[in-house]
């Protein structure tokens, strides 16, 4: 915030490109990676005497996207895309104050105004190929295990007998999985892929199991 002593000086400092003021700071906001869950870029407001604004202080922060010109709400971006962080200045006033006896009256002024930047929300690589694929068979199933995938947040695993045409999927959690309820004396065919944000990774290369007990 800055004073005046009077309503002109007060105008010159509000058209002054080296106060505090939001008129002349500059926005820069960062891109950032779909991660499934809310993201925010870093919003950076600088004023042209250097000074940095605070956030939720000195201006808040709203994001539109740009390919339909909505606001989005904060918790709501999530989705890969361009948009922009629109800031703008929370204390756009103008105050006369009462001077005291033998004093002359003040004016004072705080940043306002709106200043934006554009930034993206970058959709996140597929998840990597699952690799060390291990099966060990039971009594009327199948164990199989298997090497974390980068960025995968889930599983899922196919199996067939071998020599069959189609397969059977099942969703997994972590890099392990038993498929259950399989005849004794069959040898299974089994892959694997990961899911990410970005969707689905490739497939594992195929392993053969020895025969189900």
């Amino acid at each position: 915030e800055y004073s005046a002593a009077s309503f002109e000086e007060f105008a010159r400092k509000w058209d002054d490109p080296d106060a505090a003021n939001m008129r002349f700071a500059t926005v820069k906001a960062g891109d950032v990676t779909a991660t499934g869950s809310a993201v925010a870029p870093k919003v950076t407001v600088t004023a042209s005497d250097g000074t940095v604004l605070v956030q939720g202080t000195d201006y808040t922060v709203s994001y539109v996207d740009n390919a339909t010109g909505a606001v989005v709400p904060a918790a709501q971006l999530t989705e890969p895309g361009s948009y922009t962080a629109v800031c703008t200045g929370t204390r756009a006033s103008v105050n006369r104050r009462g001077a005291a006896p033998g004093e002359t009256d003040e004016y004072t002024g705080t940043y306002y105004n709106t200043r934006s930047a554009a930034f993206s929300v970058k959709a996140p690589a597929q998840p990597a190929k699952v690799t060390g694929l291990k099966l060990a068979a039971g009594k009327g199933k199948l164990k199989a295990k298997w090497s974390k995938a980068a960025r995968a947040l889930s599983y899922q695993v196919a199996h067939r007998a071998k020599g069959a045409k189609k397969w059977s999927k099942a969703e997994a959690q972590k890099a392990s999985c038993t498929v259950k309820k399989l005849k004794a004396g069959k040898r299974y065919q089994v892959k694997v892929r990961a899911k990410g944000v970005s969707g689905w990774g490739a497939w594992s290369a195929v392993k053969t199991s020895k025969k189900v007990k």
